[in-house]
């Protein structure tokens, strides 16, 4: 539904770009598909140049931003 909503506007899905990751996933959670086709799941993603984990940690960012702070 989502998908109609954007291309009305002139926007286009990519399926094979696609992704999509559950913060705090409880069991039993289904799948996502897109024009017929499951789309892939992770488990963590880069925004804005900035790794979200689905965990909630920030582990993996403090680290890269300490690692840049170093000469």
């Amino acid at each position: 539904m989502w998908r109609f909503a954007l291309e009305r506007r002139g926007m286009k899905v990519s399926r094979s770009k696609t992704e999509y990751m559950c913060v705090n996933e409880r069991e039993g959670s289904g799948t996502v598909r897109l024009q017929g086709e499951e789309v892939k799941k992770v488990q963590e993603f880069k925004y804005l140049g900035s790794t979200v984990q689905s965990n909630e940690e920030c582990g993996k960012e403090v680290k890269k931003r300490v690692q840049a702070g170093q000469w």
